[in-house]
């Protein structure tokens, strides 16, 4: 018998999203799935959506707990989990035909204990270039941090579920940063199929769309521990996770000036401290893109704020 693979479906307020999502599970070829949604104390019909399907499909089972967000649900899910594989899906997104059934082949066949694929998200697929890839787990790493070929989302990826053993989600958004590059370093290798599998579903409301926050300021945080811990653990990654935090910390400037009227005065100041100390790094950095670098300029010469309108004017 094939493997029992365990799909792990936060579920919270999206009920204009998550029977698309379930269905793209019971379409899957592979049929040999446990399948967890968390309920994360939902306000809207989601939750009943959830039982719903569970009264239909016997390999269906519904958790519903008080609201703690992403990771906590995630791990009430892994603390229950059967599955020798284990395929974490956000309830507004859904998987592709075929993909479990591919992903599991992948890890079966290349004997690696974590298989990635590309995902869409609008009219645009990422991570799909060329043939598929093996890695070892510390350039599998390296890879994630400088976002070449694997991205750092929970999703998109099929673990070896005892991967997990010791390792659980933080109760803060961004909560995947603390969190791969672990689950990256325990695996034997890593395999990259270069199909997408996985649709991204950009709504308001989602964490990458919010505006400008303590979050924000969180995730930079997060990202300095990992680096502290890489320096000890496998210091050889000491640039890549630098890479890491430099483009977050970019990203997390940039947020701070489409969302000025919803920054606190101290998160901006703290941000602008940051970024300030650190741009001549991003500006000398071989690793940093040119178009990072680009965004890097119009924020220090204060007229990102322009060029952003002027560009979604003329896009």
């Amino acid at each position: 018998m094939r493997e029992l693979v365990t799909i792990i479906i936060p579920v919270y307020n999206v009920e204009k999203y998550v029977r698309r999502c379930i269905e793209s599970v019971l379409n899957q070829d592979y049929n040999h799935l446990e399948i967890i949604l968390v309920d994360d104390g939902s306000t809207d019909s989601s939750g009943e959506i959830c039982d719903e399907y569970a009264k239909k499909d016997n390999r269906i089972q519904v958790i519903h707990k008080q609201n703690e967000g992403l990771g906590p649900a995630r791990n009430s899910a892994l603390d229950i989990a059967q599955g020798e594989y284990v395929h974490f899906i956000d309830s507004d997104d859904y998987i592709f035909p075929g993909i479990i059934k591919k992903l599991h082949e992948t890890c079966e066949k290349s004997q690696v204990d974590i298989a990635c694929c590309g995902y869409k998200s609008g009219k645009k697929v990422y991570y799909c270039e060329g043939e598929k890839e093996v890695f070892d787990s510390v350039t599998a790493t390296k890879n994630m941090l400088m976002c070449e070929g694997i991205d750092a989302n929970a999703c998109c990826k099929l673990y070896k579920r005892k991967l997990f053993e010791g390792v659980r989600y933080p109760a803060c958004a961004y909560e995947v940063v603390p969190v791969t590059y672990k689950v990256f370093l325990k695996a034997n290798r890593v395999a990259n199929i270069k199909e997408y599998g996985y649709y991204i579903e950009k709504r308001q409301g989602s964490i990458t769309r919010c505006s400008f926050g303590k979050n924000n300021l969180l995730y930079l945080t997060l990202a300095k521990d990992m680096i502290a811990d890489l320096k000890i653990h496998c210091p050889e990654l000491n640039m890549a996770a630098e890479v890491f935090y430099l483009n977050a910390l970019i990203t997390m400037t940039e947020k701070s000036r489409e969302d000025e009227d919803a920054v606190g005065k101290n998160e901006y100041r703290i941000i602008n401290e940051e970024f300030y100390k650190e741009y001549h790094k991003i500006m000398h950095h071989p690793n940093i893109s040119h178009r990072k670098k680009l965004i890097s300029i119009f924020i220090k010469l204060k007229i990102y704020t322009l060029v952003k309108k002027i560009y979604n004017k003329i896009g």
